[in-house]
Protein backbone atom coordinates (compact mmCIF):
# COMPACT_ATOMS: atom_id res chain seq x y z
CA UNK A 1 0.00 0.00 0.00
CA UNK A 2 1.43 3.08 -0.88
CA UNK A 3 1.48 6.02 1.54
CA UNK A 4 -0.04 9.66 1.60
CA UNK A 5 3.01 11.94 0.20
CA UNK A 6 2.44 15.95 1.44
CA UNK A 7 -1.17 16.38 2.00
CA UNK A 8 -2.75 13.70 4.46
CA UNK A 9 -5.88 13.60 2.54
CA UNK A 10 -7.54 12.81 -0.81
CA UNK A 11 -10.75 14.33 -1.91
CA UNK A 12 -13.81 11.80 -3.14
CA UNK A 13 -15.68 13.03 -6.24
CA UNK A 14 -19.52 12.50 -5.57
CA UNK A 15 -21.30 13.19 -8.46
CA UNK A 16 -24.82 13.54 -8.59
CA UNK A 17 -27.12 13.22 -11.42
CA UNK A 18 -30.21 13.05 -13.34
CA UNK A 19 -30.90 9.54 -15.33
CA UNK A 20 -31.73 11.73 -18.57
CA UNK A 21 -31.15 15.39 -19.47
CA UNK A 22 -34.44 17.58 -19.01
CA UNK A 23 -35.88 17.16 -22.50
CA UNK A 24 -35.96 13.18 -21.74
CA UNK A 25 -37.43 13.80 -18.76
CA UNK A 26 -41.47 13.95 -20.00
CA UNK A 27 -40.87 11.08 -22.26
CA UNK A 28 -38.81 8.27 -19.90
CA UNK A 29 -40.27 7.09 -16.93
CA UNK A 30 -37.55 7.09 -14.69
CA UNK A 31 -38.82 8.45 -11.35
CA UNK A 32 -37.74 12.24 -11.16
CA UNK A 33 -37.88 12.21 -7.52
CA UNK A 34 -34.26 9.97 -7.70
CA UNK A 35 -30.95 10.67 -7.79
CA UNK A 36 -27.84 8.92 -8.59
CA UNK A 37 -24.43 9.33 -6.66
CA UNK A 38 -21.44 8.63 -8.74
CA UNK A 39 -18.63 7.74 -6.48
CA UNK A 40 -14.64 8.19 -7.47
CA UNK A 41 -12.33 7.79 -5.01
CA UNK A 42 -9.85 9.66 -6.94
CA UNK A 43 -9.94 13.61 -7.95
CA UNK A 44 -8.88 13.77 -11.66
CA UNK A 45 -5.76 15.58 -11.90
CA UNK A 46 -4.90 15.31 -7.78
CA UNK A 47 -1.85 13.32 -6.83
CA UNK A 48 -3.26 12.79 -3.53
CA UNK A 49 -3.32 9.12 -2.10
CA UNK A 50 -6.25 6.93 -0.44
CA UNK A 51 -6.04 3.84 1.53
CA UNK A 52 -8.12 0.70 0.08
CA UNK A 53 -10.11 -1.44 0.16
CA UNK A 54 -12.76 1.71 0.99
CA UNK A 55 -16.52 1.37 2.42
CA UNK A 56 -19.07 3.75 1.81
CA UNK A 57 -21.82 4.27 4.27
CA UNK A 58 -24.89 6.27 3.05
CA UNK A 59 -27.14 7.17 5.86
CA UNK A 60 -31.03 9.11 5.71
CA UNK A 61 -31.16 9.93 9.91
CA UNK A 62 -30.08 6.95 11.49
CA UNK A 63 -30.66 4.25 8.76
CA UNK A 64 -28.17 3.42 6.74
CA UNK A 65 -30.14 3.24 3.37
CA UNK A 66 -26.37 2.48 0.93
CA UNK A 67 -22.98 0.96 1.46
CA UNK A 68 -20.14 -0.36 -1.06
CA UNK A 69 -16.66 -0.94 -1.15
CA UNK A 70 -13.91 0.43 -3.12
CA UNK A 71 -11.26 -1.81 -3.65
CA UNK A 72 -9.18 0.70 -6.27
CA UNK A 73 -8.92 4.17 -7.32
CA UNK A 74 -10.19 2.95 -10.58
CA UNK A 75 -13.43 1.39 -9.17
CA UNK A 76 -16.68 3.56 -9.53
CA UNK A 77 -19.29 3.02 -7.68
CA UNK A 78 -22.39 4.20 -8.71
CA UNK A 79 -25.67 4.46 -6.05
CA UNK A 80 -29.18 5.56 -6.95
CA UNK A 81 -31.32 7.37 -4.32
CA UNK A 82 -34.60 9.26 -3.37
CA UNK A 83 -34.05 13.07 -2.78
CA UNK A 84 -33.26 13.85 0.51
CA UNK A 85 -30.72 14.82 2.90
CA UNK A 86 -27.73 12.09 3.72
CA UNK A 87 -24.72 11.33 5.81
CA UNK A 88 -21.94 9.90 3.70
CA UNK A 89 -19.26 8.37 5.60
CA UNK A 90 -15.71 6.84 3.85
CA UNK A 91 -13.78 4.64 6.01
CA UNK A 92 -10.26 3.65 3.91
CA UNK A 93 -7.44 0.94 4.61
CA UNK A 94 -10.28 -1.72 6.66
CA UNK A 95 -8.42 -4.76 5.30
CA UNK A 96 -8.33 -6.17 8.52
CA UNK A 97 -11.59 -4.85 10.38
CA UNK A 98 -14.89 -6.26 11.01
CA UNK A 99 -17.94 -4.18 8.91
CA UNK A 100 -21.13 -4.17 9.73
CA UNK A 101 -24.12 -5.21 7.48
CA UNK A 102 -25.47 -2.46 5.98
CA UNK A 103 -29.18 -3.97 7.90
CA UNK A 104 -27.43 -3.30 11.04
CA UNK A 105 -24.89 -0.34 10.26
CA UNK A 106 -24.88 2.65 12.18
CA UNK A 107 -23.05 5.57 12.49
CA UNK A 108 -21.50 4.80 15.47
CA UNK A 109 -20.92 1.25 14.61
CA UNK A 110 -17.86 -0.05 16.28
CA UNK A 111 -15.18 -1.40 13.49
CA UNK A 112 -12.66 -3.96 15.47
CA UNK A 113 -9.85 -6.11 14.01
CA UNK A 114 -10.66 -9.24 12.92
CA UNK A 115 -8.80 -10.98 15.40
CA UNK A 116 -6.30 -10.34 18.15
CA UNK A 117 -3.00 -11.30 15.66
CA UNK A 118 -4.30 -8.76 12.92
CA UNK A 119 -2.74 -5.30 13.10
CA UNK A 120 -4.60 -1.92 11.55
CA UNK A 121 -4.09 -0.59 8.23
CA UNK A 122 -3.66 2.80 7.37
CA UNK A 123 -7.05 3.65 8.24
CA UNK A 124 -8.49 6.80 6.79
CA UNK A 125 -12.19 8.86 6.97
CA UNK A 126 -14.15 11.49 5.67
CA UNK A 127 -17.61 12.67 5.98
CA UNK A 128 -20.34 14.69 4.44
CA UNK A 129 -23.52 15.80 4.49
CA UNK A 130 -25.11 15.74 0.94
CA UNK A 131 -29.09 17.84 0.26
CA UNK A 132 -30.00 15.35 -2.58
CA UNK A 133 -32.16 17.57 -4.96
CA UNK A 134 -34.24 15.87 -7.59
CA UNK A 135 -33.63 16.59 -11.44
CA UNK A 136 -30.25 18.31 -10.48
CA UNK A 137 -26.30 17.71 -10.32
CA UNK A 138 -24.25 18.34 -7.98
CA UNK A 139 -20.63 17.93 -6.92
CA UNK A 140 -19.40 16.64 -3.16
CA UNK A 141 -16.14 16.10 -1.59
CA UNK A 142 -15.03 14.19 1.07
CA UNK A 143 -11.82 15.39 2.98
CA UNK A 144 -10.18 12.07 3.90
CA UNK A 145 -7.75 12.02 7.18
CA UNK A 146 -5.57 9.65 8.54
CA UNK A 147 -6.43 8.39 11.79
CA UNK A 148 -3.85 6.36 13.27
CA UNK A 149 -0.22 7.10 13.95
CA UNK A 150 2.60 4.96 12.44
CA UNK A 151 5.11 3.66 14.89
CA UNK A 152 8.57 3.20 12.15
CA UNK A 153 11.63 2.40 14.54
CA UNK A 154 12.78 1.36 18.15
CA UNK A 155 16.09 1.76 18.70
CA UNK A 156 17.72 0.93 22.33
CA UNK A 157 21.48 1.07 22.80
CA UNK A 158 24.32 0.62 25.69
CA UNK A 159 22.03 -2.44 26.70
CA UNK A 160 23.93 -4.94 28.91
CA UNK A 161 25.59 -7.58 27.14
CA UNK A 162 23.73 -11.13 28.48
CA UNK A 163 20.86 -9.37 28.63
CA UNK A 164 18.15 -12.06 26.69
CA UNK A 165 15.04 -10.05 25.72
CA UNK A 166 14.19 -6.63 25.42
CA UNK A 167 10.56 -5.78 24.29
CA UNK A 168 8.31 -2.48 24.50
CA UNK A 169 4.59 -2.01 25.39
CA UNK A 170 2.47 0.99 24.06
CA UNK A 171 -0.58 1.06 26.14
CA UNK A 172 -3.67 3.17 26.83
CA UNK A 173 -4.70 3.07 23.10
CA UNK A 174 -8.04 3.72 21.75
CA UNK A 175 -9.03 -0.08 21.04
CA UNK A 176 -11.32 0.73 17.81
CA UNK A 177 -12.79 3.13 15.50
CA UNK A 178 -16.63 3.94 14.73
CA UNK A 179 -18.16 4.80 10.92
CA UNK A 180 -18.13 8.44 11.35
CA UNK A 181 -14.10 8.02 12.06
CA UNK A 182 -14.49 9.24 15.71
CA UNK A 183 -12.44 6.44 18.38
CA UNK A 184 -13.67 3.78 20.14
CA UNK A 185 -14.52 5.07 23.89
CA UNK A 186 -12.16 2.33 25.30
CA UNK A 187 -8.40 2.72 25.83
CA UNK A 188 -7.35 -0.42 26.68
CA UNK A 189 -5.35 -1.65 22.98
CA UNK A 190 -1.93 -2.46 24.02
CA UNK A 191 1.17 -3.08 21.50
CA UNK A 192 3.52 -5.15 22.33
CA UNK A 193 6.73 -5.32 20.23
CA UNK A 194 9.84 -7.63 20.49
CA UNK A 195 13.54 -5.82 19.42
CA UNK A 196 16.06 -8.01 18.11
CA UNK A 197 19.66 -7.49 19.16
CA UNK A 198 22.30 -6.29 16.41
CA UNK A 199 25.62 -7.35 15.41
CA UNK A 200 27.49 -4.91 17.98
CA UNK A 201 25.55 -7.11 21.04
CA UNK A 202 24.44 -4.16 22.60
CA UNK A 203 21.97 -2.05 20.31
CA UNK A 204 18.23 -3.70 20.08
CA UNK A 205 16.27 -2.38 17.39
CA UNK A 206 13.06 -3.09 15.33
CA UNK A 207 11.24 -1.70 12.71
CA UNK A 208 7.89 -2.38 12.39
CA UNK A 209 6.48 0.36 10.28
CA UNK A 210 3.10 -0.34 12.47
CA UNK A 211 0.19 1.23 12.26
CA UNK A 212 -1.72 2.66 15.49
CA UNK A 213 -4.54 4.07 17.01
CA UNK A 214 -3.98 7.54 19.15
CA UNK A 215 -3.90 7.76 22.48
CA UNK A 216 -4.26 10.86 25.16
CA UNK A 217 -1.45 10.57 26.94
CA UNK A 218 2.28 8.55 26.74
CA UNK A 219 1.84 5.28 28.14
CA UNK A 220 5.60 3.38 27.33
CA UNK A 221 7.13 0.33 29.48
CA UNK A 222 10.23 -1.14 28.28
CA UNK A 223 11.06 -5.16 29.61
CA UNK A 224 14.41 -6.00 30.03
CA UNK A 225 15.13 -9.48 31.03
CA UNK A 226 19.11 -10.17 32.14
CA UNK A 227 19.73 -13.70 33.61
CA UNK A 228 16.62 -14.41 35.78
CA UNK A 229 16.18 -10.66 36.30
CA UNK A 230 13.63 -8.82 34.87
CA UNK A 231 13.62 -5.45 34.49
CA UNK A 232 10.58 -2.93 33.50
CA UNK A 233 10.90 0.61 32.93
CA UNK A 234 7.51 2.50 32.96
CA UNK A 235 6.40 5.93 31.70
CA UNK A 236 2.94 7.97 31.39
CA UNK A 237 2.86 11.60 30.39
CA UNK A 238 0.41 14.13 29.16
CA UNK A 239 1.81 14.05 25.98
CA UNK A 240 -0.22 12.14 22.99
CA UNK A 241 0.62 9.94 21.09
CA UNK A 242 -1.98 11.63 17.91
CA UNK A 243 -3.11 10.46 14.77
CA UNK A 244 -1.24 11.18 11.42
CA UNK A 245 2.06 10.92 13.05
CA UNK A 246 4.96 9.06 12.08
CA UNK A 247 7.09 8.36 15.65
CA UNK A 248 10.83 6.91 16.42
CA UNK A 249 11.78 5.65 19.89
CA UNK A 250 15.26 5.71 20.83
CA UNK A 251 16.70 5.02 23.77
CA UNK A 252 20.57 5.11 25.76
CA UNK A 253 20.66 2.96 28.98
CA UNK A 254 23.40 4.19 31.61
CA UNK A 255 24.22 2.00 34.34
CA UNK A 256 20.59 1.94 35.87
CA UNK A 257 19.32 4.51 34.31
CA UNK A 258 17.56 4.59 30.27
CA UNK A 259 17.05 7.65 28.72
CA UNK A 260 14.26 7.75 26.08
CA UNK A 261 13.37 10.21 23.43
CA UNK A 262 10.29 9.85 21.47
CA UNK A 263 10.42 12.13 17.79
CA UNK A 264 7.29 12.42 16.04
CA UNK A 265 7.02 13.79 12.43
CA UNK A 266 3.25 15.23 11.70
CA UNK A 267 3.83 16.57 8.07
CA UNK A 268 5.55 19.52 8.22
CA UNK A 269 5.24 19.75 11.97
CA UNK A 270 8.07 17.95 14.52
CA UNK A 271 7.71 16.61 17.97
CA UNK A 272 9.67 15.35 20.77
CA UNK A 273 9.13 14.17 24.26
CA UNK A 274 12.06 13.43 26.07
CA UNK A 275 12.06 11.47 29.45
CA UNK A 276 14.52 9.33 31.43
CA UNK A 277 13.25 5.92 33.45
CA UNK A 278 14.96 4.79 36.51
CA UNK A 279 15.20 1.40 37.99
CA UNK A 280 17.27 1.94 41.39
CA UNK A 281 15.82 1.73 44.63
CA UNK A 282 17.37 4.21 47.01
CA UNK A 283 14.51 3.79 49.62
CA UNK A 284 13.26 0.21 49.36
CA UNK A 285 9.67 0.08 50.61
CA UNK A 286 8.76 3.95 49.37
CA UNK A 287 10.05 3.81 46.37
CA UNK A 288 8.22 3.80 42.91
CA UNK A 289 11.26 1.96 41.06
CA UNK A 290 10.81 3.10 37.35
CA UNK A 291 8.07 5.67 37.85
CA UNK A 292 8.77 8.89 36.02
CA UNK A 293 7.32 12.01 37.31
CA UNK A 294 6.80 15.57 35.66
CA UNK A 295 5.55 18.40 36.78
CA UNK A 296 1.77 18.15 35.54
CA UNK A 297 1.04 14.96 35.73
CA UNK A 298 -1.15 12.72 38.26
CA UNK A 299 0.34 9.91 40.12
CA UNK A 300 -2.67 8.34 42.07
CA UNK A 301 -4.85 10.75 41.40
CA UNK A 302 -2.74 13.59 42.95
CA UNK A 303 -1.15 16.31 40.95
CA UNK A 304 2.61 16.76 40.69
CA UNK A 305 3.49 19.72 41.40
CA UNK A 306 6.86 19.85 41.93
CA UNK A 307 10.08 17.60 41.08
CA UNK A 308 13.87 17.17 41.95
CA UNK A 309 15.68 15.32 40.35
CA UNK A 310 19.11 15.94 42.00
CA UNK A 311 16.93 14.15 45.32
CA UNK A 312 14.70 12.00 43.19
CA UNK A 313 12.06 13.81 44.93
CA UNK A 314 8.27 14.36 43.90
CA UNK A 315 6.02 16.33 45.37
CA UNK A 316 2.33 15.61 45.32
CA UNK A 317 -0.56 17.46 46.36
CA UNK A 318 -3.06 15.32 48.11
CA UNK A 319 -6.43 14.96 45.50
CA UNK A 320 -8.94 15.46 48.38
CA UNK A 321 -8.69 18.44 51.09
CA UNK A 322 -10.94 18.72 54.58
CA UNK A 323 -11.71 21.32 56.92
CA UNK A 324 -9.79 20.83 60.69
CA UNK A 325 -11.87 21.18 63.46
CA UNK A 326 -11.17 20.51 67.08
CA UNK A 327 -12.74 17.61 68.74
CA UNK A 328 -14.26 19.33 71.55
CA UNK A 329 -17.09 21.44 69.99
CA UNK A 330 -16.57 23.72 72.79
CA UNK A 331 -13.36 24.69 70.95
CA UNK A 332 -12.29 26.71 67.97
CA UNK A 333 -9.18 26.99 65.54
CA UNK A 334 -9.59 30.53 65.79
CA UNK A 335 -9.11 30.95 68.96
CA UNK A 336 -6.79 27.75 69.48
CA UNK A 337 -2.54 27.87 70.47
CA UNK A 338 -0.28 26.99 67.62
CA UNK A 339 0.23 23.92 70.11
CA UNK A 340 -3.64 23.06 69.82
CA UNK A 341 -3.69 23.45 66.01
CA UNK A 342 -0.23 21.02 65.68
CA UNK A 343 -2.48 18.61 67.58
CA UNK A 344 -5.30 18.89 65.42
CA UNK A 345 -3.44 18.72 62.50
CA UNK A 346 -1.40 15.70 62.99
CA UNK A 347 -4.76 14.01 64.68
CA UNK A 348 -6.11 14.22 60.76
CA UNK A 349 -2.95 13.62 59.30
CA UNK A 350 -2.00 10.41 60.66
CA UNK A 351 -5.56 9.03 59.31
CA UNK A 352 -5.03 10.42 56.11
CA UNK A 353 -5.21 8.26 53.09
CA UNK A 354 -5.21 8.37 48.76
CA UNK A 355 -4.82 4.92 47.85
CA UNK A 356 -1.73 3.42 46.83
CA UNK A 357 0.47 6.10 48.27
CA UNK A 358 1.80 5.11 51.50
CA UNK A 359 4.32 7.94 52.42
CA UNK A 360 3.46 10.46 55.75
CA UNK A 361 1.30 13.19 54.62
CA UNK A 362 2.18 16.92 55.97
CA UNK A 363 1.64 20.08 55.84
CA UNK A 364 2.77 22.31 52.83
CA UNK A 365 5.81 24.80 53.59
CA UNK A 366 6.10 28.46 52.39
CA UNK A 367 7.85 27.71 49.23
CA UNK A 368 5.15 25.17 48.29
CA UNK A 369 2.55 27.14 48.91
CA UNK A 370 4.55 30.07 46.63
CA UNK A 371 4.23 27.19 43.75
CA UNK A 372 0.84 26.52 43.75
CA UNK A 373 0.25 29.82 44.02
CA UNK A 374 2.35 30.88 41.02
CA UNK A 375 0.34 27.98 39.07
CA UNK A 376 -2.85 28.19 40.53
CA UNK A 377 -4.71 28.49 37.31
CA UNK A 378 -3.36 26.09 35.64
CA UNK A 379 -3.03 23.37 38.40
CA UNK A 380 -6.55 24.25 38.71
CA UNK A 381 -7.61 23.40 35.19
CA UNK A 382 -5.57 20.38 35.43
CA UNK A 383 -7.14 19.08 38.54
CA UNK A 384 -10.89 20.27 36.86
CA UNK A 385 -10.20 17.65 33.43
CA UNK A 386 -9.13 15.02 36.08
CA UNK A 387 -12.66 15.56 37.83
CA UNK A 388 -10.65 15.97 41.07
CA UNK A 389 -11.13 18.47 43.57
CA UNK A 390 -9.55 22.38 42.74
CA UNK A 391 -7.96 24.61 44.53
CA UNK A 392 -10.25 26.88 46.90
CA UNK A 393 -9.83 30.78 46.92
CA UNK A 394 -10.53 30.02 50.67
CA UNK A 395 -7.30 30.09 53.13
CA UNK A 396 -5.20 26.95 53.18
CA UNK A 397 -3.06 25.94 56.41
CA UNK A 398 0.82 26.57 55.71
CA UNK A 399 3.53 25.42 57.60
CA UNK A 400 5.89 28.63 58.39
CA UNK A 401 8.71 27.34 60.30
CA UNK A 402 6.76 25.02 62.61
CA UNK A 403 3.93 27.76 63.03
CA UNK A 404 0.83 26.91 61.52
CA UNK A 405 -0.42 29.72 59.45
CA UNK A 406 -3.34 30.91 56.72
CA UNK A 407 -2.77 32.01 53.33
CA UNK A 408 -4.99 32.31 49.99
CA UNK A 409 -3.25 30.70 47.04
CA UNK A 410 -5.74 33.07 44.79
CA UNK A 411 -5.01 36.46 46.42
CA UNK A 412 -3.40 39.63 44.77
CA UNK A 413 -0.49 39.43 46.25
CA UNK A 414 0.72 35.94 48.55
CA UNK A 415 1.29 36.75 52.07
CA UNK A 416 1.20 33.74 54.46
CA UNK A 417 -0.45 35.58 58.01
CA UNK A 418 -0.93 34.32 61.64
CA UNK A 419 -4.32 32.87 62.84
CA UNK A 420 -5.53 30.18 60.69
CA UNK A 421 -9.64 30.99 60.74
CA UNK A 422 -12.05 28.16 61.73
CA UNK A 423 -12.48 27.86 58.03
CA UNK A 424 -9.27 27.20 57.09
CA UNK A 425 -8.39 24.30 54.83
CA UNK A 426 -5.80 21.46 55.23
CA UNK A 427 -4.57 20.22 51.77
CA UNK A 428 -1.65 17.91 52.42
CA UNK A 429 1.40 16.86 50.64
CA UNK A 430 3.33 14.14 49.96
CA UNK A 431 7.07 13.08 48.92
CA UNK A 432 7.40 10.46 47.05
CA UNK A 433 11.07 8.33 46.34
CA UNK A 434 11.96 7.72 42.80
Amino acid sequence: MKRLKIVLSALFCIILFSACNSNDLEEETVDSNTGTFTVRTRTPGTEAEVSYPLVLYVFNALKCCAAQSVQSENENVVMSLPAGEYNVYAIGGVDNLSLPEMANAQSTSLLNLKSAEQAYGDLMAAHSSVSVVAGKSQDVNLQMERKVMQLDKVEMKNIPQGTEQVSIVISSLHSGIKIDGSYSDNKDYSYELQLVKQEDNTTWSATPSAFLLPSDETTVSVKMKIGETEKTFAYTGSDKFVANSHFTITATYQAQKLEMKFTGAVWGEDKQIDFSLVDDNPNPGTSTGAQIFKVGDFYKGCYVFEVDENERIAKVLSSIEKVPAPSDPKKTIALSTNAEITEIINGYLSSWTVEGIAVQWRVMNVDEAQILYDNYTAINTALSNQCATALSTETYYVNDNQEYKKCELKAKTFKPVANPKNETILRPIAEIPF
